[in-house]
């Protein structure tokens, strides 16, 4: 993990993100994971926590998520069908922050942390 962000309602953790460099590529980072509270959805907690962690993204060179291509989507992700890593996913996003391709096609290695995910 280089970074994890949580939200407070009430004096109790509403929300939390995380990001985590993957092993492979080198100078890539995951948006994983992205959890709120139901009670605290729809209003707007993921979406503020979403945008610090990408707001503090310099010098990496891609960011990816597994998720919702509507909610991700917002945020600049774009499918990468060229992306393969070891999660079933309907929707892997890339946010290209410094030279990735368009194109790319690459295998993610996330860290070991989330071999029992």
């Amino acid at each position: 993990m280089i970074a994890e962000w949580v939200a407070e309602g009430a004096g109790r953790v509403v929300g939390q993100v995380m990001l985590s460099a993957m092993v492979a590529p080198v100078g890539w980072v995951a948006l994983a994971p992205l959890a709120v509270a139901s009670g605290q959805r729809r209003q707007g907690i993921g979406a503020a926590l979403v945008r610090a962690a990408l707001a503090s993204l310099r010098g990496w060179r891609a960011a990816v998520v597994l998720g919702d291509p509507k909610y991700f989507g917002r945020f600049g992700f774009a499918p990468a069908p060229g992306l393969h890593g070891p999660y079933p996913a309907a929707f892997m996003g890339l946010l290209p922050l410094a030279d990735p391709a368009p194109g790319l096609a690459a295998r993610l290695v996330y860290a070991a942390a989330f071999a029992g995910v």
